[in-house]
């Protein structure tokens, strides 16, 4: 396996477990549509709003675009997530 895919498998690792020690640490971010914006930031990298409304409503079946966009601004006020290019937030290295 080359090089290249070991280095983004174990920052997917990191990036998971980074997740987990704040889902664990903090009760504010064990809501569920928290961890489902905290687990595709980790997977999927970053994501707009709408596209984390949109795997919110695949997980749960449905998912309000101002919930999610509420959870989005306190993530960013807890300093988990960041603000990335245009309209688009990342976990924090």
């Amino acid at each position: 396996m080359p090089f290249r895919a070991l280095r983004q498998r174990a920052q997917l690792i990191q990036r998971l477990i980074r997740v987990r020690r704040h889902l664990e640490r903090t009760l504010e971010s064990r809501d569920e549509i928290s961890r489902i914006i905290l687990n595709s930031l980790a997977l999927m990298g970053p994501m707009n709003v709408s596209g984390l409304t949109g795997e919110v409503a695949t997980e749960r079946g449905s998912a309000s675009r101002v919930t999610a966009r509420k959870r989005v601004f306190d993530l960013l006020e807890e300093g988990v997530i960041e603000k990335g290019e245009g309209f688009d937030y990342r976990l924090i290295e």
